[in-house]
């Protein structure tokens, strides 16, 4: 991961992250999700625990939770 920069050099909020490292991430989240509500990850990710994954996050967005996977640093909160 690489913070962007202005042409001043200032930083911007935006993160750049390289192809791996996003292929990682999301594989990792995937996981811990399946691990905890599917009984363990599996290949290909059936489509109603892709759903279910992506309605829980929006749902806890909705009642005021933002959802940071463990997987992720601190340093990616702000993402």
């Amino acid at each position: 991961m690489k913070l962007l920069r202005d042409p001043l050099g200032r930083p911007i909020k935006r993160v750049y992250f390289e192809r791996e490292e996003l292929d990682e991430r999301c594989e990792r989240i995937a996981a811990e999700f399946m691990d905890q509500h599917s009984g363990g990850f599996g290949l290909p990710i059936p489509t109603d625990d892709l759903i279910r994954m992506i309605e829980s996050v929006f749902f806890l967005r909705e009642i005021g939770i933002h959802v940071v996977p463990t997987s992720f640093s601190t340093e990616s909160r702000g993402c």
